[in-house]
């Protein structure tokens, strides 16, 4: 599979993760009331699945497609902002990790 297309994945499973906890946390605090339990709960998970990001990079240099300039952004290049590879069509495979 492309190394975009994974790296598509993963946002679409960061977009649900954020969207089921905010679920979660709704659901909470209407049956337990407010608590800081839910959303601490809700903050690590999401941090967890957040690191996936890193394992995604170009196949020709290794950038990070998540990567601009230095910063850090939640959808991943279609072009390398190292070396310009398109990598929406190009290289196969390049998730390393």
């Amino acid at each position: 599979m492309m190394v975009f297309r994974q790296a598509r994945q993963h946002l679409y499973r960061m977009l649900f993760g954020v969207g089921a906890s905010a679920v979660f946390v709704v659901i909470f605090e209407q049956a337990f009331g407010h608590s800081s339990i839910p959303f601490a709960i809700c903050t690590v998970i999401l941090f967890a699945m957040a690191t996936g990001m890193w394992k995604y990079n170009c196949p020709r240099c290794g950038s990070n497609l998540f990567m601009r300039k230095g910063i850090p952004l939640p959808w991943p290049n279609k072009v390398c902002s190292r070396c310009g590879v398109d990598l929406k069509h190009g290289e196969q495979d390049g998730r390393t990790g």
